[in-house]
């Protein structure tokens, strides 16, 4: 069971809010036990690691475990590697993209759905370009 944005945990999160709480929170949100994070990532994870994340005796979880946690609760990979202290290689700029809108969501619309957000977004774009913001 995956979270959306909408019912996962805030991602703008207080900065004193540690990697461990964030990731136990998305875990309670997908209603998910230890041991079912362990079964529904092969073991990638097991419940004593994420119970030692959580608890915060592992401050910086690896990439691998994150890359397993972020796949399961339908959260940003990158976002959890910059929350536990990685690097990533591009940092995210504002206005650059879609920002926290899974392309997945737009992958699991219909035809009709995706042919009319298609041309939404031209209609949009043809705004900005006779306002001369683009």
């Amino acid at each position: 069971m995956k979270i959306s944005a909408q019912s996962g945990p805030d991602q703008t999160h207080p900065p004193t809010q540690t990697i461990g709480e964030y990731l136990k929170l998305a875990r309670n949100s997908a209603n998910l036990t230890l041991r079912e994070v362990e079964n529904k990532t092969n073991k990638a994870v097991t419940n004593g690691s994420l119970s030692q994340i959580e608890t915060g005796r592992t401050k910086r979880p690896t990439p691998n475990v994150l890359y397993h946690l972020a796949n399961l609760y339908g959260i940003d990979y990158a976002d959890l590697l910059r929350k536990a202290g990685h690097h990533t290689p591009v940092e995210k700029t504002p206005g650059s993209g879609v920002m926290n809108v899974p392309l997945r969501a737009i992958e699991e619309l219909g035809d009709d759905d995706r042919q009319e957000l298609m041309e939404y977004i031209a209609f949009l774009h043809q705004r900005r370009k006779s306002r001369g913001e683009i």
